[in-house]
């Protein structure tokens, strides 16, 4: 727990940008192989359409992609 605690206290200094992409890149391909099989991509596409009105993988990247290190360590201030 004391080094979780470290981990999202250490947020709110500067996030680095190389390292925030590559979360980024990460996040992507992770979305994309749990879609992989028709039955979690159904899934995927009903908890979307209740959830979010209809939000497909392309408006995922975008939201991802929108995610600047400004907003992390505002939101870790927050936070703590």
């Amino acid at each position: 727990m004391e080094v979780l605690l470290e981990q999202l206290n250490g947020l709110k200094n500067h996030t680095d940008e190389f390292e925030l992409n590559r979360v980024k890149n990460q996040m992507k391909v992770q979305i994309l192989s749990n879609m992989e099989s028709g039955e979690n991509r159904l899934e995927e596409m009903a908890r979307n359409y209740k959830i979010f009105n209809g939000l497909n993988f392309h408006e995922y990247c975008i939201k991802i992609d929108q995610v600047t290190a400004e907003n992390i360590t505002d939101a870790a201030v927050k936070l703590f």
